[in-house]
């Protein structure tokens, strides 16, 4: 579907955004809810839905591929030292990422995973995540330092 035909279809305006990549390139601003789509070339690629949440959050689904049913999730990681900067991702033993600022906002599939972190000076940290569809399409880590050892809490 093109932007104009789920225009169309909604009857909604399609707001362009930029300020959160990952959510879409498009949005429709709801009462209690809010949708976010992705649009390439050739037209919707996947959506995210987001409804209130309490006063302040709103609780985001996963990101679905319309064309293959796929889920995939944005995993934030938050890290609560600025000693952590550096530290290396690694998901299901293929490194991912490194973590260059405080807070960085990774994606990753639907499924069971291994999530290990690995910082020079410290023992490597790993924690097993289960992501499905009844899952928060946000997942946040935070990761800290007790003595030596990194230490993480997993938020959905």
């Amino acid at each position: 579907m093109s932007l104009s035909e789920v225009g169309a279809l909604t009857g909604r305006e399609l707001k362009s955004t930029s300020t959160q990549p990952w959510l879409g390139n498009y949005w429709i601003d709801g009462k209690r809810s809010d949708v976010w789509l992705e649009f390439d070339e050739e037209g919707l690629v996947s959506a995210i839905s987001g409804t209130v949440d309490g006063l302040t959050s709103v609780r985001l689904s996963p990101k679905k591929n319309l064309c293959t049913g796929e889920l995939h999730f944005r995993l934030r990681v938050v890290l609560l030292s600025k000693e952590l900067l550096g530290a290396e991702v690694y998901l299901d033993g293929q490194w991912l990422a490194q973590l260059e600022a405080l807070q960085t906002d990774l994606e990753i599939s639907a499924g069971q995973h291994e999530l290990r972190i690995e910082k020079e000076g410290y023992g490597p940290l790993s924690r097993e995540m289960d992501l499905d569809a009844e899952d928060r399409g946000q997942q946040r880590v935070e990761l800290g330092l007790e003595g030596q050892r990194l230490t993480a809490s997993i938020f959905g």
